[in-house]
């Protein structure tokens, strides 16, 4: 399909492209496809083949109706790469919302109301530790992971919250994808445990 696009666009006379690049541009963004097309008709993705599997298989992995409010959450997230209205930012997000409600369909309603250092070693731990009951070191392994995911969660917290339009904070692309796609790995594992 990708490739039929390039096609036409290589063959649309040079004073109709602008406005057939325009047009396919907008319609990958209205239907949040992460690609982006260049004036001579090359499709490339947003950030790069690997980080649109992880997003898909992530995606995949939070198919269950439980997990709906992390799936929606990830969409929202990775809408922020869109060309026109690309925003690190926003795609630490939309990501560390979804980290935070599969964390909290895992660890049980009622348990805690958001994602933290405190929550993690209190409720996850515990189900982590009876989880790997069998794994030699068990322990030490645990809580090498929580250390990992609360540096996480440490790094990308502050994107959660707003500031005054003077103190705008917006995360380099670079470093969101990074962070971005580490989070969707605590994603696909916390799905995971909630099997």
């Amino acid at each position: 399909m990708l490739s039929a696009v390039t096609l036409w666009v290589r063959h649309v006379s040079d004073d109709k492209k602008q406005n057939v690049v325009a047009a396919v541009s907008r319609i990958f963004a209205e239907e949040n496809l992460h690609y982006r097309l260049y004036t001579q008709g090359g499709v490339h993705y947003l950030v790069d083949e690997e980080f649109h599997q992880t997003s898909e298989s992530t995606l995949e992995g939070l198919a269950d109706q439980r997990f709906g409010a992390a799936r929606a959450a990830l969409q929202e997230g990775l809408k922020a790469l869109a060309p026109v209205t690309q925003s690190g930012k926003g795609l630490i997000r939309g990501v560390f919302e979804a980290v935070e409600s599969t964390f909290l369909v895992v660890i049980g309603p009622g348990t805690a109301d958001r994602l933290n250092r405190q929550n993690a070693d209190k409720h996850l731990k515990p189900l982590l530790l009876e989880r790997y009951a069998g794994v030699p070191e068990a322990d030490d392994k645990v809580t090498r992971m929580l250390e990992t995911f609360n540096a996480w969660v440490k790094e990308a917290h502050p994107y959660r919250h707003g500031v005054a339009f003077e103190q705008r904070h917006e995360a380099p692309l670079d470093l969101a994808v990074l962070s971005a796609t580490t989070g969707m790995g605590f994603i696909r594992f916390l799905a995971g445990i909630g099997d």
